[in-house]
């Protein structure tokens, strides 16, 4: 890895649909909800989270067919969940992030860290603050 990490707390994962899915309907989603739904997910590696949610799924349900993004998501990725009537992996505090998408939680263990990314060899300063903000934040 080429840099640090600071973790600053957590998001849940939840998923993403078109205002006029069914599933928007619901409050809270679980497994058999997505079954023989196609998720939208980015390809293993980009995140040790999302490949523990892509083993789940292929070990344990395997009828949710998962579209691979090679890439982060851009707006052409929500574009694409729009279009084709697809769930989307999202976090919850990408809950207004399209106008035509809806975010809905998932009973499940999924939780995406989110934090401060800094150099390798960091500054003195850097330092200081990365230990102040170590002190401070309860995980």
């Amino acid at each position: 890895m080429h840099y640090n990490f600071q973790p600053l707390g957590y998001c849940k994962i939840c998923v993403a649909m078109t205002h006029k899915h069914p599933l928007a309907k619901k409050k809270i989603l679980d497994w058999k909800d997505i079954d023989n739904e196609t998720l939208i997910l980015l390809k293993r590696g980009k995140s040790h989270v999302l490949d523990e949610l892509r083993d789940e799924i292929l070990k344990c349900h395997t009828s949710i067919k998962i579209l691979d993004i090679d890439d982060y998501y851009d707006i052409s990725i929500f574009n694409l969940c729009k279009q084709q009537e697809y769930l989307m992996e999202t976090l919850d505090i990408w809950e207004n992030l399209h106008p035509m998408l809806k975010t809905v939680p998932v009973l499940w263990k999924y939780k995406m860290p989110y934090g401060l990314l800094y150099a390798k060899q960091p500054s003195d300063k850097m330092k200081i603050f990365i230990n102040t903000l170590q002190k401070n934040i309860n995980l």
